[in-house]
């Protein structure tokens, strides 16, 4: 079973417990070297690049989690978007076809001398 690198963004952690055999399995020993065939040498749950007396060095490890954020927000920001412009464009293309019928309408009035279609109770 895989730690899950969600684990203090949106679950906290758990304080004085006694740690699993797969925590104690992948424990960092500074000085030796991993040996990992065919993955990156960084993986998601190694968040420390480099240490010394002076400092840590150390990635986020929630990037990929709050990539996966963006990328969701991003989508539905661009889908609101284009939803705006469709709507924003059938209302004008509706206004611009009563435009162009009632101009026909009354094209086709004044070619039959105004009263084409209209009944005469004279």
């Amino acid at each position: 079973m895989a730690i899950s690198h969600d684990i203090g963004l949106f679950i906290p952690f758990k304080f004085n417990r006694s740690l699993t055999k797969e925590e104690k399995q992948s424990r960092f020993i500074q000085g030796k070297r991993r040996k990992v065939s065919g993955e990156a040498t960084v993986l998601d749950l190694d968040t420390v690049i480099r240490m010394n007396s002076s400092y840590l060095e150390v990635v986020d490890k929630f990037y990929p989690t709050k990539g996966y954020v963006a990328s969701f927000m991003m989508a539905f920001c661009i889908l609101y978007i284009v939803y705006c412009f469709l709507f924003w464009l059938l209302q004008k293309s509706l206004l611009l076809l009563v435009m162009v019928f009632h101009f026909f309408v009354l094209l086709h009035l004044f070619r039959e001398g105004g009263s084409a279609g209209l009944v005469d109770f004279s």
